[in-house]
């Protein structure tokens, strides 16, 4: 007969009895690495890039040196007629460079809003004071470097211009001279960063950084008399270039805060709380 015993089918060695437990799989706690917060260092370093690294930028700096080389060498091709001293020769270098340096500070602050590089840039560093900050120490140090290579251009045409009129150089007042050329840079460089935080657009902040405040000192002597003065940005400069800079130390404060801090108070504002697109 017949075996009559149940032929068992044998069970696949990977399936496993629903009772049993599978202790093979095992909770994986994720490791999370805290997110430390940018340096400001690391934001001044960016701004420095982006301000090297473009045509406009490295146009600038290369136009403040270029035209500061060209006055200097006419000064030493005009020894016999030019009095060869450093105080004349910066007179030639010093202005040029503060003239375009602060179109730095200016294409600096408007350029996130012109180059539609806002969204990117505020994604990742949403505190907007702190790259706009970080956007004028970037170009206040450029332009101290900027500074620097034209005062040392400035000390070696004057030892080559004494060395050419067979004279000598004097050197007298250099120290003012210094202190005249670096302040007086540095505050234009900081009027022109206010001015591109007031107005984002880069071309209209260009004619009103140059326009308006030669408008003023055309007109308002002719309507407000000599309280014109008062707010006059060109007497500012003349007078820190003065070796008295505390004179009227009440006008220059005021026409700072004219010309620099409320145009940097009202951009900055704007600036923080403008919609990003």
């Amino acid at each position: 007969m017949p075996s009559t015993a149940l032929l068992t089918r044998p069970e696949p060695a990977h399936t496993q009895h629903p009772r049993t437990k599978d202790t093979s799989m095992q909770t994986l706690t994720p490791v999370t690495t805290p997110i430390r917060s940018q340096r400001y260092s690391t934001l001044v370093r960016v701004e420095l890039r982006k301000m090297l690294d473009t045509r406009s930028g490295k146009g600038i700096l290369a136009a403040a040196i270029g035209l500061a080389v060209i006055l200097l060498g006419w000064k030493l091709f005009h020894t016999s007629t030019v009095e060869v001293s450093f105080s004349s020769y910066n007179s030639a270098g010093g202005p040029s460079v503060a003239f375009i340096l602060p179109l730095v500070g200016l294409l600096a602050m408007t350029s996130e809003w012109t180059q539609r590089t806002a969204l990117t840039t505020f994604t990742m560093s949403p505190r907007r004071l702190r790259v706009f900050s970080a956007k004028l120490v970037a170009a206040l140090a450029l332009a101290a470097v900027v500074v620097v290579i034209t005062l040392l251009l400035t000390f070696l045409a004057t030892l080559l211009g004494g060395v050419i009129s067979g004279d000598g150089a004097s050197f007298a007042n250099t120290a003012g001279e210094l202190r005249i050329s670096i302040l007086a840079t540095l505050l234009q460089v900081v009027r022109g960063a206010a001015t591109g935080a007031l107005l984002p657009i880069t071309g209209l902040a260009v004619g009103v950084y140059f326009v308006a405040p030669t408008a003023w000192a055309a007109i308002a002597p002719n309507v407000l008399g000599s309280a014109s003065s008062w707010c006059d940005i060109f007497e500012t400069y003349d007078r820190l270039a003065s070796t008295n800079p505390g004179h009227k130390l009440a006008q220059t404060f005021t026409s700072v805060l004219a010309w620099v801090a409320i145009p940097a108070a009202i951009g900055l504002y704007r600036s923080t709380h403008r919609e990003v697109k």
